[in-house]
């Protein structure tokens, strides 16, 4: 029975986790090569020689990102370092299900997690995006960067997953056809930047059991990146979408696309109520990032700002409790500009305390909310911030987790916020200040590497990107063993007490004899302070597992389970 379990682990591991690692926002290094190895001599470089990371930013920068994603693909890409072709892939899978015997298919069950273990600081899982039934309250659907596109029918309490037909999990957009709502749109790629290569636009007419492309088709060489997606309020036919290829819009349901407005686009938004006011935010890393408007749908556009600023991205936020209302988000700066009559002009109103993702209540037009880390909150148009939530709990703010992509607003329920970060999905009701964690049933964390237990009962140890080490106790619940991002996992052979994992880069590595119940780390016992990889690997001596071996930029070997070690290479990589 283990060793079903481990296959089954292997499996999840090698397709249901980091399907899209994010680049970091190098807005000034264009890459120079579409070759993995060539774009990872160029970033190596960087990071190197002249990247310098901000004094106010957190763990998780810039390099960080770029580790992940080079580690993720590293093992993907073809021999000659070009990316796969995941649509034929995709095809070539479609056939093989058409003609194998299902008689033969094994039955497969998720062994977990599907539950988070306590909010907050612990996660569930990424996710980008959310979208709402237009007449069913209980239904909506979140789109993820690593585990595909969930449903639920009963407002959160349970999930399905309906990313199983896809050629690439990463959802970056989701729309819903608000006449007909069986038909879905997802852009098939995360969102974040230019370095996040996009598939395109996707759709289902029979409510996400079946996907197949639309006329906005990449692959993943074109580096093509979707930023956003919008859909014409007053015809579901016509999509216009916010690309590094222009303004595109299609009015056809996708059929056909054509570019109306030539650069790359990061944002895109109609104006509430006007189906022929659209905005568009240019982006221009080495020249001017501007706003555009459009007054015939998004068919001809207009520059209208002049802020002459050099490496910026700027993000549009509009709200229901005032149409005429225009924010502009920078990232250059942190600023905060607001135009009240429909973006003919703009006021700066301050410098904002993170600017990562942002929005207008839309039953309050004073109130906007912004986040990256945290959430904060300004009840005064944008002129004085206070922080709402914390990462971990401090004891003051409300505990929901770090690392904001998204923030929509319930349809049915305009008082009611949704976030999507990297912990999972989280509510927020405006009347009650209560924030609710609706993260349970979806399958999404991304695991790294895994351990199984060869003897007494099943314990799994599970690595995880943002949401730390899993375990999977023999009593069949799931809790944790460390936090932040856990790669590498060990469980002794012969005794399913005594675990491993660690933190990325080895820079902290836990041993535990009593099933993680308590844990001591180990580094300090290594010689020398070594360096490792994102995901360092350690393994245990079968015969004797008290004998282990960990790759640094040298190995080094332990006879006694990590108290005393010895480096049995020299300058093995070449520092």
């Amino acid at each position: 029975m283990q060793i079903k379990h481990l296959f089954l682990l292997a499996l999840l591991g090698a397709f249901n986790i980091l399907n899209a690692q994010e680049l970091p926002e190098l807005e000034h290094v264009r890459l120079q090569s579409k070759n993995y190895f060539d774009i990872c001599k160029q970033l190596d470089a960087y990071f190197a020689t002249e990247y310098q990371a901000e004094e106010d930013a957190c763990w998780d920068d810039e390099q960080v990102k770029y580790l992940r994603w080079k580690w993720f693909w590293r093992d993907r890409v073809q021999a000659d370092g070009s990316f796969p072709d995941m649509k034929a892939q995709w095809q070539a899978y479609r056939q093989h299900k058409t003609v194998a015997s299902r008689a033969l298919q094994s039955a497969w069950v998720h062994e977990g997690p599907m539950q988070n273990t306590g909010g907050g600081y612990w996660g569930m899982g990424r996710t980008k995006h959310v979208a709402f039934h237009p007449s069913n309250p209980n239904i909506y659907y979140v789109g993820t960067p690593d585990g595909g596109i969930w449903k639920t029918a009963d407002g959160g309490n349970t999930y399905q997953s309906l990313g199983e037909d896809l050629p690439y999990l990463p959802v970056g957009v989701i729309l819903i056809d608000q006449l007909h709502p069986d038909t879905l749109y997802i852009s098939l790629g995360d969102k974040i930047g230019w370095w996040n290569s996009n598939l395109g636009v996707y759709k289902s007419t029979d409510g996400g059991q079946h996907w197949f492309p639309t006329g906005l088709d990449w692959s993943l060489d074109q580096n093509r990146v979707l930023y956003n997606m919008i859909m014409s309020p007053a015809d579901p036919q016509t999509i216009l979408a916010a690309t590094n290829g222009g303004i595109r819009r299609t009015t056809d349901g996708g059929v056909n696309w054509t570019v109306t407005l030539a650069g790359e686009f990061t944002d895109v938004q109609y104006k509430p109520g006007d189906p022929n006011t659209v905005y568009a935010a240019k982006y221009d890393y080495w020249g001017q990032s501007e706003v555009f408007r459009s007054k015939d749908g998004g068919q001809s556009w207009t520059q209208i700002s002049n802020f002459g600023l050099q490496y910026n991205t700027i993000r549009i936020a509009v709200t229901q409790a005032n149409p005429n209302i225009v924010g502009l988000m920078f990232s250059e700066g942190k600023k905060l500009y607001v135009s009240t009559d429909s973006g003919d002009s703009f006021e700066f109103k301050s410098e904002m305390p993170e600017n990562f993702v942002f929005a207008f209540s839309q039953v309050d037009p004073q109130t906007i909310y912004a986040c990256n880390t945290v959430v904060n909150r300004s009840t005064d148009g944008g002129l004085t911030w206070e922080q709402m939530t914390n990462w971990y709990n401090d004891g003051v703010h409300d505990e929901v987790h770090a690392d904001f992509h998204h923030i929509a607003f319930n349809p049915h329920k305009p008082s009611e916020l949704f976030f999507c970060n990297d912990g999972g999905l989280y509510s927020y009701n405006e009347p009650d200040s209560i924030w609710q964690d609706h993260s349970n049933g979806m399958g999404i964390a991304q695991f790294y590497r895994i351990a199984v237990s060869e003897t007494g009962s099943l314990r799994i140890l599970a690595g995880s990107q943002d949401n730390g080490g899993w375990m999977k106790r023999p009593n069949g619940t799931w809790g944790h063993t460390n936090g932040g991002d856990a790669m590498t996992q060990a469980i002794d052979p012969t005794n399913n007490g005594i675990g491993f994992t660690e933190y990325y880069s080895g820079t902290q590595i836990y041993r535990t004899t009593n099933g993680f119940l308590s844990s001591i780390t180990i580094n300090d016992n290594i010689p020398g302070a070594p360096t490792g990889d994102w995901v360092t690997p350690f393994i245990m001596n079968p015969k004797n597992p008290k004998t282990m071996l960990f790759a640094f930029d040298d190995v080094y070997i332990t006879y006694d389970r990590g108290n005393h070690f010895s480096a049995i290479s020299d300058n093995l990589t070449n520092s």
